[in-house]
């Protein structure tokens, strides 16, 4: 069940998870008090083109991703299939 409840540390862990990463992309951008990222005086670190917004984080989730299916399906393949109850993103 899709919920949100406040006591369950995996519910808003995962709402922390899936909420964070937007809210701040939205804050950098939209905020009046000038950017928490910015270098002072260099305007060139402030701008999200699409390089840093899109880019480089689908960039970074290939890698990660790619690392992940050889750690599951390369190093630790006999462990996972030895133990049914270890569980996976596949």
């Amino acid at each position: 069940r899709n919920s949100f409840v406040f006591h369950s540390l995996d519910k808003v862990t995962s709402i922390a998870i899936h909420v964070l990463p937007g809210l701040l992309t939205y804050l950098e951008r939209w905020s009046e008090g000038g950017s928490v990222m910015c270098l002072p005086n260099d305007s060139k670190s402030c701008a999200l083109g699409i390089l840093g917004s899109i880019v480089e984080p689908t960039l970074f989730y290939l890698c990660w991703q790619i690392l992940y299916i050889v750690q599951t399906e390369i190093i630790d393949r006999k462990r996972l299939s030895d133990n049914p109850s270890i569980q996976t993103s596949l």
